[in-house]
């Protein structure tokens, strides 16, 4: 019996002992390979040099890599900052401290906020800071929406927001990223994905290997191998124009639905959410200066084709104000503020030819994502390091305030009014890109109108003509407003939606708000037809049909049934036929097929002898 116990009590010891033992070792292989430089013992060539797993996890990483860095001076911003800014530029040195690229792809400005506040409490000591700013950010609509689309891996829990939070927390949420299984799993990729040659740029995914990693610094250093991938296909390929259209279609207006708005029901505007990350800089005493982001001309281009211009001027006046506001809430200086956006030498930078295989963008990626050398240059004249080793060129990053902002916006303009006409195969590829995201969208700006017009509907329906006719002049008020302000200005002004609501007001329908997604548009579609008003039941289907952007036969069905009651038999068949063709076997749909068939065949005949007679 004793000696059962005791081979018992030995195997124990030996299996937890061996337990114990295993996870020692995966805890030295993970903190030893690091895929996410959290611990930065060794760096060999060959096993660790590189960590391409980073760029997946960049969320948890660079909040780790802040934790263990505990940096001086941190660079915010979004991807721009990310490939563009260079935290070992010289510029940085005239402040002493280590410096981190805390810029994130698909920056958010409510998580803009939390990572200032981060990166407070994470270095007590941090000196200075650099904010570059991004007219995406501030999108209502979009932050609405970009967490869990754009913003992938986003976890407050790691994020510092308190003195009580610490770095230990913060490793512990992710214990098991960092040294668990799963980082087991993350070193063994970190090994095997090593890339090997940098010189290996004929094909795209071997150069988009290179472009997604990041130094220990947090810079993603490796984007100049774009330019060896230029022979291939030429800069013109590169820039192309799916960067117009994918901002307008799906970045600016965050969707078919989602205009561009500073305000949003049901959450804070995004300027309130800017004034509470001014509030908190201004308190934390960190040197802090703020940009705003280059974007090559053509995408300026894009914004005033878009129908975007008079939000961009507004944009930047508002973020002029709340700063110069809250510093004398605090009885201090304005943070500085640069403009580097618009049309300069920098900007203006002409793009090789289709058959121009040579010759390379000098400060520009693609038309959103700048250079180094551009980085630099912003650096050089936010950091108040400008010389003649390091000069700024004229107009790239004027100071902005109250005093210039008028001046500086009207000669934004003219220079973009000289680009344009300088340029005419640029501006011409920038519209066509531009009309073809707005094709049958109801307008790029927030449509200041619709509140009105939703007023004037309500009270129609209560009878109260009174009431609407006075909503009505108010939307009209503010359409008349706005297109005389664009025409001033010499922007597009694209809100065809007005004429289209006013008419459908004014004839008895109702107006109703945008809503979240294709679920939604389907619910009250169903709704309206339920309570006869089939025209706007079609309307709601047909943007649940464009939002989902799948096949879903039940949604053809539904709008085409709709169509059906308000004797819309053309369209009703085409959307029987498209349902038909993703349920090959749907017995009801070849049923209603038949039927829209025969109702357009007798309203034909109808037509026909109504003519005749």
């Amino acid at each position: 019996m004793k000696n059962d116990n005791q081979d018992r009590r030995g195997f124990l010891v030996s299996f937890f002992a061996t337990l114990m033992l295993a996870g020692l070792l995966m805890t030295t292989i993970n903190v030893v390979i690091d895929p996410f430089w959290r611990f930065d013992l060794v760096s060999i060539q060959g096993i660790n040099a590189y960590r391409p797993v980073f760029s997946s996890y960049s969320r948890m990483a660079k909040a780790g890599v802040m934790c263990r860095m505990r940096p001086k001076q941190v660079a915010f911003g979004t991807s721009r900052a990310e490939v563009g800014i260079d935290p070992s530029y010289p510029a940085w040195n005239t402040v002493q401290g280590p410096v981190y690229n805390f810029a994130l792809a698909g920056l958010a400005l409510k998580e803009l906020s939390m990572m200032f506040t981060d990166a407070v409490n994470v270095s007590p000591d941090l000196k200075r800071a650099t904010i570059g700013l991004d007219f995406l950010m501030f999108n209502a609509n979009r932050e609405a929406v970009v967490f869990g689309t754009e913003v992938l891996g986003f976890d407050p829990a790691r994020l510092l927001q308190s003195r009580f939070d610490t770095c230990v927390g913060s490793l512990w949420h992710d214990v098991n990223e960092y040294l668990g299984i799963d980082g087991l799993y993350f070193s063994y990729k970190t090994i095997v994905e090593q890339p090997k040659d940098r010189d290996d740029t004929s094909d795209f995914p071997s150069v988009t290997k290179w472009l997604a990693l990041y130094n220990k610094l947090g810079f993603r250093d490796q984007f100049d191998v774009l330019d060896k991938y230029i022979p291939s296909r030429g800069a013109r390929a590169t820039f192309g124009d799916e960067q117009e259209f994918t901002y307008v279609d799906r970045i600016w207006r965050a969707g078919p639905d989602r205009r561009y708005c500073f305000t949003r029901p049901g959450q804070p505007d995004t300027m309130k959410v800017f004034r509470d990350l001014v509030d908190t800089i201004y308190r934390s005493g960190v040197n802090v200066r703020l940009y705003m982001e280059p974007l090559h001309s053509r995408m300026m281009l894009a914004l005033q084709d878009a129908g975007l211009w008079l939000q961009f001027e507004d944009w930047k006046r508002a973020v002029i104000t709340i700063n110069e506001e809250e510093a004398g809430k605090f009885g201090k200086p304005p943070m500085p503020l640069f403009d580097f956006s618009g049309f300069n030498s920098i900007t203006n930078v002409s793009i090789p030819q289709a058959e121009d295989r040579t010759h390379v963008v000098k400060w520009f990626w693609e038309p959103s994502h700048y250079k180094k050398a551009t980085g630099d240059l912003i650096l050089s004249r936010v950091l108040d390091d400008v010389s003649p080793e390091r000069p700024a060129p004229n107009y790239f990053g004027v100071r902005l305030s109250e005093n210039n902002i008028d001046d500086w916006l009207i000669q934004t303009r003219i220079a973009g009014q000289k680009y344009r006409s300088s340029e005419p195969q640029e501006a011409a590829l920038v519209k066509a890109a531009v009309d073809r995201a707005m094709e049958r969208q109801d307008g790029a700006n927030c449509g200041a109108y619709m509140p009105p017009l939703i007023d004037a509907s309500d009270a129609l329906k209560h009878g109260d003509r009174a009431a609407a006719e006075m909503a009505i002049a108010s939307a009209v008020a503010v359409d008349r407003t706005d297109r005389t302000r664009a025409e001033q200005e010499g922007v597009a002004y694209r809100e065809p939606a007005f004429a289209t609501s006013l008419q459908n007001v004014r004839a008895g329908r109702r107006i109703e708000p945008n809503l979240n997604d294709w679920i939604a548009y389907q619910a009250r579609g169903q709704k309206r037809a339920a309570e006869g008003d089939n025209l706007g039941a079609a309307d709601d289907l047909a943007s649940a049909i464009r939002l989902l952007g799948a096949p879903n036969p039940a949604l053809y069905f539904l709008r085409g049934n709709a169509l059906m009651a308000i004797a819309n038999y053309t369209d009703a068949l085409t959307m029987f036929e498209i349902g038909l063709s993703q349920d090959p076997n749907n017995e009801t749909l070849k049923v209603l097929i038949q039927r829209a068939k025969a109702s357009l065949a007798v309203q034909q005949t109808l037509g026909a002898m109504v003519e005749s007679w």
